[in-house]
């Protein structure tokens, strides 16, 4: 698999040793339209999520068919990023190697791309420092929804993806 090198900035992390990593990153897989996974130059393993986006869910199982628009998602956030260099600014440290984070490529906000083109909704959920401005998140959702746009045509039976985890989430 070809390698790129990706730039990590990290503003909120650089304050201490513990949080601070190597810039010499390579994208190892797109996991879902508002994940994915890169490896550090020393072999870490590091989840990214976007910050601020919620996309349709990718199915738990190949047996099964995932939410509606999920690998359109998936196929832009692949689209957007893979074979180009980018960058992600971190928002917060998740628990096991994993970060929320906004990813920026070709001068653009990739997280912000995915709900412009209707492919992710903003993320109601918490976990995200304070801080964080979720006003352009918001108005650009606003705007897709009116133009339905993406999974916002299929208007009264969209069903969002915390919604849909709810649902399709089975217990042992």
């Amino acid at each position: 698999m070809k390698q790129i090198f990706l730039f990590f900035v990290l503003i909120c992390f650089a304050a201490t040793a513990e949080n601070s990593f190597s810039a010499d990153f390579s994208l190892n897989q797109i996991l879902d339209g508002d994940s994915l996974e890169v490896i550090t130059g020393k072999g870490e393993r590091i989840i990214v999520h976007l910050a601020g986006i919620d996309a349709p869910e990718m199915p738990i199982r190949k047996s099964e068919k995932g939410q509606p628009f999920c690998k359109h998602a998936q196929k832009m956030l692949s689209d957007l990023v893979v074979n180009k260099q980018f960058s992600f600014q971190a928002e917060s440290r998740l628990i096991n190697h994993q970060v929320l984070a906004i990813v920026y490529c070709d001068s653009k906000n990739v997280n912000l791309e995915l709900i412009k083109a209707g492919l992710a909704e903003t993320y109601k959920a918490g976990a995200l420092a304070p801080e964080f401005d979720m006003e352009p998140y918001k108005k650009e959702e606003a705007a897709s929804k009116k133009m339905k746009k993406g999974m916002w045509a299929l208007g009264q039976v969209y069903m969002s993806p915390s919604q849909w985890r709810a649902a399709n989430t089975k217990l042992p």
